[in-house]
């Protein structure tokens, strides 16, 4: 809030309740820098490369391609469409890792304008979160056509692939608030919470088909948001496989069922509300500990 006798930023640690609410208008008030934002870390990113934004894309299929080759002969035989399933998961994984890493880096390497000017500090949160997003929407083209290239079975479940994709980035936004803001108070946040991430990876069923895993895990990984996302967005478009009697069944693309659908969508908003909360009522203080 600002001073109504300057234009000088009073940060004031004792808010109302409503503050979750007010930086909510707050945020549509600066959505034009938010989009700003968004669009010069694209430019930054890509300015030097002389393919540009062709990286976007072409970036997860160099890695699919490495995945593909490097582990096909372990899981081609368990996944159909092993390319493809990678892709899949790769597009959904990147934008919580891209977007939780750069939400911290950016609230962070802000710091000096937010001491400065007015600026709702979750911009720059929402701003790397929409910088993730962009590059999953490059991507999503070109894993249909990856699909189709390995003849994958066309089907409308398809068109169900930007639901997990829209349920990821609002868990990303919740849990890049949430990092963020434990980052400003200890700065070993960073370096911790890029060795979780590299573990949390491997944990969930990016590039592996979760029918490999002993039953018991299996059923953990219903408690893995993440997994659930990328699961859905894989089997709507190359189908999964499941254990039945020792041998492995391929089932054909599908949707989620309703009740699978709920959970998925309560995970991602309630992480986004967790988030939200947390840093709405830590933000009066963050100017204390730049």
């Amino acid at each position: 809030m600002r001073s109504p006798a300057s234009s000088t930023m009073v940060y004031d640690s004792d808010r109302g309740r409503l503050q979750a609410v007010v930086e909510m208008g707050e945020l549509w008030r600066y959505r034009y820098l938010i989009r700003n934002l968004v669009a010069r870390d694209l430019k930054v990113r890509y300015k030097r490369s002389v393919l540009g934004f062709v990286w976007v894309m072409l970036n997860p299929l160099l890695t699919t391609i490495v995945l593909s080759v490097v582990f096909s002969f372990l899981f081609g035989a368990a996944q159909p469409d092993y390319p493809a399933f990678v892709l899949g998961g790769l597009l959904v994984w990147n934008v919580f890792a891209q977007g939780t890493v750069a939400a911290m880096s950016n609230l962070v390497g802000n710091s000096g304008t937010l001491r400065r000017l007015y600026i709702p500090p979750s911009v720059f949160v929402v701003s790397a979160v929409g910088s993730a997003l962009v590059n999953l929407l490059f991507t999503i083209a070109p894993f249909y056509l990856v699909a189709f290239a390995l003849h994958a079975p066309l089907s409308l479940t398809w068109l169900y692939v930007p639901v997990p994709c829209v349920q990821a980035t609002l868990f990303t936004l919740g849990f890049g608030l949430i990092v963020s803001s434990m980052m400003v108070f200890f700065n070993d946040t960073y370096e911790i919470y890029l060795v979780l991430l590299t573990a949390y990876n491997y944990l969930t069923p990016v590039f592996y088909p979760i029918a490999i895993l002993p039953p018991f895990m299996q059923s953990w990984e219903n408690y893995n948001p993440m997994y659930l996302f990328i699961s859905t967005a894989q089997k709507a478009v190359v189908g999964s496989t499941i254990r039945v009697g020792g041998k492995l069944v391929t089932l054909a693309p599908s949707i989620p069922a309703l009740h699978v659908q709920v959970i998925a969508w309560g995970m991602a908003l309630l992480a986004l509300l967790i988030g939200w909360l947390l840093f709405t009522r830590l933000e009066g203080r963050f100017a204390y500990h730049f």
